[in-house]
């Protein structure tokens, strides 16, 4: 399943854009091909902050709650993430993504949008990576090659 994601024109452009594309431009079938849907299982922990006053107080106190959600779909630039509480957008989160038990990435991202998703009884958020190590960005790069390659074998087999 695909989920639109809303405000994605304004993400940072990939690398992989194909040199036909004009500069600036990335077409929704450019930016859907980059989307890697993950057809096995990857689970992620989200961090995020919620706020809360105490009895009759206007003093509002933050908190930090943590979660464990299902990758829906991952890119260089983001992830569609599952968990069972709807996350403002705007919110910014940690993450700790769990690539298929091989390795972990840990990037900090904002919330671009949810979508309640009744049938699994949780919401769908659409995070943007704005903090990733280089090292992330290569164990993610990597994962998701392995992946392409993966999915190309067995639509050829």
């Amino acid at each position: 399943m695909f989920f639109k994601r809303r405000g994605e024109e304004k993400a940072a452009p990939s690398n992989s854009t194909p040199a036909s594309a004009p500069q600036g431009e990335d077409s929704h079938d450019q930016r859907r091909l980059r989307r890697r849907v993950i057809r096995k299982t990857c689970h992620v922990k989200v961090e995020f902050s919620v706020g809360f006053a105490v009895g009759t107080s206007d003093v509002m106190h933050m908190d930090t709650h943590t979660t464990k959600g299902r990758l829906l779909d991952l890119s260089l630039a983001g992830a569609c993430v599952l968990t069972k509480y709807e996350i403002t957008p705007g919110q910014e989160v940690s993450l700790e993504i769990d690539l298929q038990g091989l390795m972990s990435i840990t990037p900090k991202a904002q919330v671009r949008w949810t979508k309640p998703i009744l049938e699994k009884k949780g919401h769908a958020c659409g995070v943007l990576f704005h903090t990733l190590s280089d090292e992330d960005h290569r164990k993610l790069k990597r994962f998701l090659k392995d992946l392409e390659e993966q999915i190309a074998k067995s639509a050829s087999e």
